[in-house]
């Protein structure tokens, strides 16, 4: 950035300060309520119940803990409770995303044998699954005796490890293919995603997938063992073969990859119209810890039994619209949602995720793509600041958006989806301290209650809590223009930055007509229309402030000057909804494409934007609002997806 440019700090006693401060009658009665209802030994007993099951991280686990589930929901008196499998063959599609290969195990030990005789055993699935990599190979009744190799010295391009087994501080997943073309049986990674941390944890592993960008183990992967092991384990492994002596290994693995199924389980409360609308809660299961994602299920859980328990009471009432609870696996589960059930799908209103909400961490509301941008952002942390109130530990963000379960955000699917989460990433993530002892009941009540709250808000929707809820999203939109806005080089593609910042909260805004009923949905079109007169006419003020300061000019048309691929005005349509993986494929298709968008959330934003309508340039000015992308990036991109079938020019 040229150092002569001028900064502009905007004067916040400039701001129109109209916007309440997010307190709500209505949300205190029913926060109030919901202190009643929603109590910690119930979700204590979801939690630990989940995590019973799941952290054994093997399929017959995965499917008694649906039927766990399904059975709750059943007791707590939901109605259309349904367990529905999903091909787990290795092979089959959701969307692009191909199916895991279903694994079992029942046995897995590694035993290593130092040259003074000493015997010791580092993995035991008994004593902790995470040792044992999910999709590892099994050895046969009798076990394998082995040789460990470091790897992190040798160069397998060249290097050969014909039989041995391979020992690496780097993800076990990304040097799989490696060792088995260099003839290696399996892999020892004592790999850490916090090596900062404690020492004698391990990491846990379920992507087994022989490409970096894959997931789990499917059909056409190489199949060769898999062990988890400490930082401290490994670098005493390494220290020993680093002076020249040999460690013998002794595996015994008994396992089985097979065709299988990963259910997913919904559960719904009636509501008390006839219109079939529905509002739905959703949380992944299959993970091995207690808070990613036991803690996400169970409050979900609790969520669904509180409710309906203070409807039949006659504490609650029941809700206009119908609630819906979905239990899945992370990603495959949601899109095989949205593909077998696509008029209900249709019916569907809104989302809120959870995933990780038990620690005592900030809580970060993640809202949606700025093409899906809505109202549940706001009224989540509206709330949560409310609960929250005096409570030095709970600092509440409303964060930019994240990829996962998030994808029924997709327009063309047309769910927008909050992520409510407290510390999802945190110290404890993927890793064998992630456990129930670690877990806060009292963050996972309050978590259940600002949700709980926050779906009756838009289960029965009336003309003040529309105007409750664009007033929230008019202060969250000014918070962002003047965040934005201060410390930034006062340009003129800076402008059209704060610019799209005003145009994705006015859709959020918008977006709240989709709530109304057909005896208010006038009167909340007049209020929502009203509001976003008020909320323009301060957006404008504020950018107004920086037009008047602008001092350097820069050219906004350069930023679409470097573009070989696609003319500016050049039209797409997609052939796919969701979050694309490029599962599909080929290793050399994958490796050319140099982008992995599962996990990317401007790649992800990026193919949503297309919708058969919008031609590239509006399309990448939507883009670098939200994220400055470059356009070439961005068509690189395109380019990829169009050569292997995503999208295609129309015009």
């Amino acid at each position: 950035m040229n150092q002569n440019l001028e900064i502009l700090h905007v004067d916040e006693n400039k701001i129109p300060k109209e916007i309440n401060n997010g307190k709500n009658n209505m949300n205190t009665l029913m926060i109030d309520k919901f202190k009643n209802i929603i109590n910690e030994e119930s979700l204590h007993f979801h939690v630990s119940n989940i995590f019973g099951s799941d952290r054994k991280s093997n399929f017959k686990a995965y499917n008694f803990t649906a039927n766990w589930i399904k059975n709750q929901l059943v007791d707590y008196g939901l109605d259309d409770v349904e367990l529905q499998h999903i091909p787990a063959d290795g092979k089959s599609l959701l969307s692009d995303w191909i199916t895991p290969l279903a694994w079992d195990v029942n046995e897995a030990t590694l035993d290593v044998v130092f040259e003074n005789g000493e015997n010791k055993r580092i993995c035991d699935y008994a004593k902790l699954a995470d040792s044992i990599i999910m999709g590892s190979k099994a050895t046969g009744a009798n076990g394998l005796d082995t040789t460990i190799v470091d790897i992190d010295l040798l160069d397998l391009r060249k290097d050969r490890i014909d039989g041995c087994i391979a020992l690496t501080e780097r993800k076990a997943c990304d040097m799989k293919r490696v060792v088995f073309e260099a003839g290696g049986v399996g892999v020892i990674s004592y790999f850490h995603p916090f090596p900062n941390e404690d020492q004698d944890s391990l990491f846990w592993n379920n992507c087994w997938s022989d490409r970096k960008g894959g997931w789990w183990q499917i059909s056409s992967d190489c199949q060769i063992l898999g062990f988890s092991i400490s930082p401290n384990q490994g670098c005493e492994l390494k220290k020993i073969l680093s002076r020249g002596e040999i460690i013998q290994a002794h595996a015994k693995v008994d396992s089985k990859l097979y065709e299988g199924s990963l259910p997913f389980i919904t559960g719904r409360i009636k509501g008390s119209s006839e219109s079939k609308e529905e509002i739905l809660v959703l949380s992944h299961l299959y993970e091995h810890g207690a808070h990613d994602n036991a803690t996400g299920s169970a409050t979900n859980l609790e969520i669904a039994r509180a409710i309906a328990a203070g409807i039949d009471s006659g504490e609650l009432e029941r809700p206009e619209r119908s609630l819906r609870f979905l239990f899945m696996a992370e990603c495959y589960g949601t899109i095989a949602y949205a593909q077998y059930r696509q008029e209900r799908m249709k019916k569907t209103k809104a989302a809120i995720s959870l995933d990780g909400v038990g620690a005592k961490w900030p809580l970060n509301v993640h809202r949606e793509a700025d093409c899906s941008r809505s109202p549940l952002g706001p009224a989540l942390a509206a709330v949560a600041n409310e609960i929250y109130e005096g409570d030095q530990d709970a600092v509440v963000n409303i964060a930019t958006v994240e990829v996962s379960d998030t994808l029924l955000s997709d327009p063309a699917i047309g769910v927008p989806t909050a992520w409510p989460h407290r510390g999802c990433k945190d110290d404890t993530w993927h890793t064998s301290l992630d456990t129930l002892d670690k877990i806060e009941p009292k963050v996972m009540k309050e978590m259940a209650i600002i949700v709980a709250t926050t779906l009756l808000r838009f289960a029965s929707l009336k003309v003040k809590d529309a105007s409750y809820l664009a007033q929230l999203c008019m202060n969250q939109g000014l918070v962002n223009l003047n965040n934005k806005k201060n410390g930034i080089a006062v340009t003129e593609t800076n402008q059209f930055i704060l610019e799209h910042e005003k145009n994705a909260e006015l859709n959020a805004i918008e977006m709240i007509k989709i709530f109304a009923f057909k005896n208010n949905e006038e009167d909340v079109s007049k209020e929502i229309d009203s509001l976003k007169k008020t909320f323009i006419s301060n957006c404008d003020k504020i950018i107004k402030m920086t037009k008047d300061d602008l001092v350097i000019i820069d050219d906004v048309k350069s930023l679409f000057e470097d573009n070989e691929e696609f003319d500016k005005k050049s039209i797409f349509s997609r052939t796919l909804t969701g979050h694309i993986s490029l599962d599909p494929l080929s290793e050399e298709d994958f490796v050319e494409a140099k982008i992995s968008p599962r996990w990317s959330p401007w790649q992800v934003a990026g193919f949503w934007w297309i919708d058969g309508n919008r031609d590239l340039e509006e399309i990448y000015k939507n883009m670098y609002g939200e994220f400055q992308i470059t356009l070439k990036a961005l068509t690189k991109y395109y380019g990829v997806l169009q050569k292997h079938g995503y999208i295609k020019v129309i015009n």
